[in-house]
């Protein structure tokens, strides 16, 4: 865009009536188009050479495992400019970028930025890693969501609840730390690549902030040497934070600042091996339990069972994991269909932050294509502004 064109449009836009719609809540609105953490000119250029694009919309259709088909591929490269989310770039989303000029953005809000990390919630996957679509191509037997962790992220995912096994993988002799659901052979990942596609997403996306909770079993939890090692080698251990029990957690803006932007958080009832050197605990590991979290139950069956009572971890701790997915010995996408939805997740959300006086940080679904997650998420993140922080 000429710079006479972006000054015609930062002088039209806001005489025609088109900047910040108040009538728009903020946190539908991420006005940081080329997500580098501020909404500069060069957001609103791009948003501009947009205009009167139409993006491609999913055909409303599913596979033979009952995944939606998405959309097709964005040929126009235009998709972050539609900030309003309408479909179509206008002079709508030019306003609405013009009239964020110079602010900062954390994990797609203004807003977030100087909030505390236990005051946001974060669209969160169960199994994250067990995906049907390729390359992934779990079985059914043991997936939990269609697309792959990639997709996930730039779909608005912020936190990841990844499985650890160890166990060889296809053509190997020596078992390996796989990212893989309840059996192995029925798909997995090397968790060195799983991890290093996680970080190529934080390399991209520095105003980004993301968790995982990490399930490890008797096997698996004494090797947290092993775990720090593939994540060294994937390039992500930089990105992790170091949260003291019981301290003040920073807010986003402190953590994108910091480039401290990944949460590793495990559910490992306490430290069973030596991580670093001295043999004591990695820093960056933090036991979900003892200290940082606690969770609903996650063993329902019908939408009926679905309730507030807390599982593990004591109600007192900072972040609450609201579990919300049916379980009959697999997820499935029709269980998902039953659950995924507002008003049931949403009203259930506000419930159980009453109950618990906390908002749930980690509202967490299968099959997240389905249903509302991201914008439940969202939707909690704006009452939280709106209410300071109670139970709305």
């Amino acid at each position: 865009m000429s710079r006479a064109l972006a000054i015609l449009v930062l002088l039209v836009v806001p005489i025609l009536g088109l900047g910040p719609c108040p009538a728009l809540p903020t946190f539908l609105v991420d006005a940081d188009v080329d997500d580098d953490g501020v909404v500069t000119a060069s957001d609103v250029a791009t948003a501009t050479a947009c205009l009167g694009a139409d993006l491609p919309v999913a055909p409303g259709t599913v596979d033979s495992g009952g995944c939606p088909l998405p959309a097709p591929d964005d040929a126009t490269g235009c998709a972050s400019s539609d900030v309003d989310s309408d479909g179509r770039v206008t002079l709508a989303d030019v306003g609405l970028v013009t009239g964020r000029l110079g602010a900062a953005v954390c994990n797609g809000s203004e807003e977030l930025c100087g909030r505390r990390y236990d005051q946001v919630a974060y669209a969160t996957t169960h199994n994250a890693m067990a995906a049907r679509f390729e390359p992934y191509a779990y079985s059914f037997l043991v997936s939990s969501q269609c697309s792959g962790v990639p997709t996930q992220l730039e779909d608005g995912v912020r936190a990841l609840m990844l499985d650890i096994h160890f166990y060889p993988p296809p053509d190997a002799e020596e078992p390996e730390l796989l990212l893989c659901h309840s059996d192995c052979d029925f798909g997995s990942q090397l968790l060195v690549d799983g991890l290093a596609e996680i970080r190529e997403f934080l390399d991209a996306h520095p105003s980004e902030v993301i968790s995982f909770i990490v399930e490890t079993n008797a096997e698996t939890a004494p090797m947290e040497a092993e775990i720090r090692d593939a994540f060294a080698a994937s390039g992500i251990l930089p990105y992790a934070h170091v949260q003291s029990p019981g301290a003040p957690w920073p807010t986003l803006g402190e953590m994108v600042a910091a480039n401290r932007r990944l949460v590793v958080l495990t559910d490992d009832g306490s430290p069973t091996s030596g991580c670093d050197a001295d043999g004591d605990p990695c820093p960056w590991y933090h036991y979900l339990w003892n200290d940082f979290a606690f969770e609903t139950h996650f063993t329902y069956l019908d939408p009926s069972q679905l309730s507030c009572a807390d599982n593990r971890g004591a109600p007192g701790n900072d972040l609450f994991i609201l579990n919300h997915f049916l379980t009959v010995n697999v997820g499935l996408p029709q269980f998902a269909r039953q659950v995924n939805f507002d008003p049931l997740l949403s009203r259930r959300a506000r419930d159980c932050w009453d109950f618990h006086g906390r908002i749930p940080n980690f509202p967490t679904v299968d099959f997240y294509e389905i249903g509302s997650i991201v914008r439940t998420a969202n939707l909690l993140n704006y009452l939280w502004g709106q209410t300071d922080g109670a139970a709305p």
